[in-house]
């Protein structure tokens, strides 16, 4: 693992805890060495800053400046929710509506929300993909929503098919929407009810929703080319052709 992806692991670690301190097993964890647990920002890129052998000088400052956003990013989600790490569920789509608003949005997020039903063996497959992503991306909001509590936003965003995933920029823009598996399944998967998480990380990485990809292997900053287009939920509502949150 390289030490950005140790890093960001960590610090989410960290933030991750923070948010749980009332529980049992962050008390156990208090108790032993604290000093080596907690760290501020600062601390994490002022080690980075001591690796002589990592990079080339010229691109260090470049990599000091790409840890400090996504830690901002880690903390700004933390800040939104007391469930971190997770797939939050939502009771009402008013309240799913206020948080993907760009109006509403003042903490510039990305957001992934899915639409399903409790009893789809394919939205609990896609829910379950959606938990470890969660729990790895701390800088994405991750939302899920029962159809049954959203019959308005399933209507007007033309939701015929389950799951649906919609990845919402920092705009508010729908930028991507997986009906289905559409998308994440290979060719030799086509009839499988199934499909790996790194397809689902991959259209992530390809609309921007994330700028890096923590894996077995360490962390990889990846360049992404996929230009998109998208509507605000407002904008979306006003035409049935396209599909937006921002109201």
């Amino acid at each position: 693992m390289s030490k950005e992806s140790g890093l960001i692991s960590k610090y989410q670690s960290q933030v991750v805890a923070e948010s749980h301190s009332g529980a049992d097993v962050y008390k156990q964890n208090q108790q032993e060495d604290v000093s080596d647990q907690e760290f501020d920002e600062d601390e994490l890129l002022e080690l980075l800053d001591d690796d002589d052998d990592a990079y080339m000088q010229k691109y260090r400052e470049e990599r000091i400046s790409q840890l400090s956003t996504e830690f901002s990013k880690v903390k700004a989600t933390a800040s939104l929710k007391l469930e971190v790490g997770t797939v939050v569920e939502l009771d009402t789509e008013k309240r799913l509506m206020e948080l993907i608003s760009a109006h509403g949005n003042n903490k510039q997020q990305n957001n992934v929300v899915c639409f399903y039903l409790p009893d789809f063996t394919k939205c609990g497959v896609m829910l379950t993909k959606l938990d470890g992503l969660a729990a790895r991306y701390l800088s994405l909001n991750f939302y899920k929503i029962n159809v049954l509590h959203a019959p308005f936003l399933v209507t007007k965003l033309g939701i015929k098919v389950l799951p649906v995933v919609l990845f919402y920029n920092d705009r508010g823009l729908e930028v991507n929407r997986i009906v289905g598996f559409d998308l994440l399944l290979l060719p030799n998967q086509r009839e499988h009810d199934n499909f790996s998480v790194s397809e689902l990380e991959h259209q992530l990485l390809s609309h921007r929703m994330i700028n890096y990809r923590i894996d077995d292997h360490g962390l990889e900053i990846k360049p992404t080319g996929v230009q998109t287009t998208g509507k605000t939920i407002r904008n979306r509502l006003d035409d049935e052709d396209e599909s937006d949150l921002d109201l």
